[in-house]
């Protein structure tokens, strides 16, 4: 199998070859130019493109013949994944939601107690005081 080079890869993708092995081994990514280059280079070296569900879901062959290409099949299983894996996000969004709104619900309830609280202990306060001066001033009219 003829392989395809570090150097020609970035000669074609127009990079520093030590991209190409920051690509591979995860310190940065490719954008989608580059996979572009990488196919054509593909193409052009072995005669297959580059499978792009392999790519980016790691499935499948790396490379795959023009005859594999069935006209969105590929697609079509990408679509249904990344389609199954939205609704499964939007469905924690909503379960995330609903837990902090439970947390805020619950929050408020205790704030409101401890306003009440406050309250009850500031006009506890305030009785007794006026309740003293009364006692005072009686006390005072008295003598």
């Amino acid at each position: 199998m003829t392989t395809i080079k570090r150097l020609e890869i970035a000669r074609k993708a127009e990079v520093d070859p030590v991209t190409i092995h920051r690509y591979k081994t995860g310190k940065s990514f490719p954008n989608l130019y580059f996979f572009e280059c990488l196919d054509e280079l593909a193409f052009e070296k072995i005669g297959k493109h580059v499978n792009s569900d392999w790519v980016i879901f790691g499935r499948g062959e790396p490379f795959i013949d023009d005859e594999s290409i069935t006209g969105g099949d590929q697609i079509n299983d990408s679509n249904d994944y990344v389609k199954e894996t939205v609704i499964q996000n939007e469905e924690a969004v909503k379960q995330a939601e609903a837990q902090i709104n439970a947390i805020k619900l619950e929050m408020l309830e205790k704030l409101e107690q401890v306003k009440l609280s406050i309250v009850g202990k500031f006009e506890g306060v305030a009785f007794a005081r006026l309740f003293s001066c009364k006692q005072f001033v009686n006390t005072l009219w008295l003598e």
